[in-house]
């Protein structure tokens, strides 16, 4: 099972890294988009709805992902 991540946790880390775009416009497109879906608790959680077609996005913006079945944690 994937490990989902707090919606506050995502936020402060997408700050802290610095991108130009708005966050809650940047979680709208990748939920349009399909590469996360939200579940609703308390505080919203987010996974990755479709790990092989996250991994090359994310590797093009600039997280290190390993293109294979192995994904180490880091």
């Amino acid at each position: 099972m994937a490990a989902g991540k707090n919606s506050k946790q995502i936020e402060k880390y997408y700050i802290k890294r610095g991108f130009s775009k708005d966050y809650d416009d940047a979680i709208h497109t990748l939920l349009n988009d399909g590469y996360i879906t939200k579940i609703k608790k308390s505080d919203d959680k987010f996974y990755i709805s479709d790990i092989k077609k996250a991994v090359p996005v994310l590797f093009e913006h600039g997280f290190d992902v390993t293109k294979g079945r192995v994904r180490p944690i880091k």
